[in-house]
């Protein structure tokens, strides 16, 4: 009887595509937003109330997008599907192919791991960073007590989304840091 080897899974079973989705469409995506906000700003800095600040958190928010890409396209390189293995080594006889194929899949699993975590940090990042980019974008030439009417409205709708995003970030991490730990209980 053939044996077949036992794979790990990549977290979620959906999470490659996640990653994949997130480094190829939302990070390129908002870098290219916060990269014209930011040329905004400095070709119209005397109509900012807060324009260092503005320009300092979507400077950052692009970088940290641009690594979020970076990461997403080292991480892609590491998934790899049990019949894609299998594939690129089909002889049954060679001898210890199934443990072969499984410290293959182990490899290249943990890799995957390490640099998609990593996108997802430099997203989490890029992300906040942005979203204070347009909370400083908000504020008037004036300063913080000229917000009146629609533009205070604005701007505090804008504070909400940063701090429930701030939130999501925070929930996020101390939710995946929980499973991870369950996980590994369960294992031993």
């Amino acid at each position: 009887m053939k044996e077949h080897p036992k794979w790990e899974r990549p977290g979620y079973y959906g999470r490659p595509s996640a990653i994949d989705a997130m480094g190829t469409i939302a990070a390129p995506f908002l870098a290219g937003i916060g990269i014209a906000l930011a040329v905004l700003v400095i070709s119209n800095e005397k109509h900012f109330g807060a324009a260092n600040e503005a320009l300092f958190a979507l400077v950052a928010a692009t970088g940290f997008l641009v690594a979020c890409v970076e990461c997403a396209f080292a991480a892609r390189q590491y998934v790899v599907r049990p019949s894609e293995l299998e594939e690129w080594r089909p002889d049954p006889d060679e001898p210890k192919r199934v443990e072969l194929l499984e410290a293959e899949q182990k490899n290249a699993l943990t890799k995957f791991e390490l640099w998609s975590n990593r996108a997802r940090w430099a997203y989490n990042v890029g992300i906040v960073a942005f979203g204070a980019g347009v909370v400083f974008l908000l504020v008037p030439e004036g300063g913080t007590h000229d917000l009146l009417g629609w533009r205070l409205a604005t701007f505090i709708l804008a504070c909400i989304a940063l701090f429930a995003e701030l939130v999501s970030v925070l929930w996020s991490a101390i939710r995946g840091h929980w499973l991870r730990r369950e996980a590994k209980r369960a294992s031993s």
